[in-house]
């Protein structure tokens, strides 16, 4: 897994590789990644049957392990899922009847709480250790990693193709466009129409006012 991601693996493939090798290594069932949102956790990626689709999602309230990373960013265990939905009225709704244990770690990434790894086992009495939950928070370290690998690579990607002020297409990325669009136009025969837009006499707003109004002003037209 280590491997795969360092050699630029994408966020996608990792957590594929992920969710399948943690819960080989951890003779689990199940398991899955999830994103943490401001009201929700989502599924972005799964491993075995009873998986839930990706994109679902599911409350941040409760005692479940997901549950409990999202509100500490700390790794968490449940030994006996039947006896937390006997108690917790959330893990009642969500958690299916024939989960047995569980354990899920976090995933930082940039230095910021991304979301959580999860495994579970179905038969009972076959609880996770602490040492697990160690070694599950090294493989959700390597999605971080990844995440963050992907995301800078985005970042530099906006960078060289934007410009800075007003977020628009540079020109380099304007001619790029452009030759495509003629090329598109040409192949299929369809007529191709530019349209400019141009702000009269904006200099008149930096001399009057100066460049920073001038730039809110471009920022506002763009």
């Amino acid at each position: 897994v280590a491997e795969a991601i360092s050699h630029d693996a994408t966020p996608d493939e990792g957590i594929a590789l992920v969710t399948r090798d943690a819960a080989r290594l951890f003779a689990a069932d199940s398991a899955r990644v999830a994103r943490f949102d401001e009201d929700a956790i989502v599924v972005v990626g799964t491993w075995g049957d009873d998986a839930p689709p990706v994109g679902t999602r599911f409350p941040r309230e409760g005692g479940r392990t997901i549950a409990r990373v999202a509100r500490t960013g700390r790794s968490a265990r449940v030994s006996d899922y039947g006896a937390l939905r006997g108690t917790d009225a959330v893990s009642a709704e969500v958690v299916p009847a024939d989960y047995g244990s569980g354990m899920a770690a976090p995933i930082v990434s940039g230095g910021r709480l991304w979301g959580g790894l999860l495994v579970i086992r179905f038969a009972a009495g076959t609880a996770f250790t602490e040492a697990d939950e160690l070694r599950l928070e090294g493989f959700a370290g390597l999605i971080g990693l990844a995440i963050a690998s992907s995301e800078a690579e985005r970042r530099l990607r906006e960078l060289a193709s934007t410009d800075a002020l007003t977020g628009l297409a540079n020109q380099r990325s304007f001619r790029d466009r452009m030759a495509e669009e003629v090329a598109r136009a040409s192949r299929h025969g369809h007529p191709l129409s530019l349209v400019l837009l141009d702000l009269d006499r904006f200099k008149l707003v930096n001399d009057r006012n100066g460049h920073q109004v001038g730039d809110r002003v471009l920022r506002e037209a763009a």
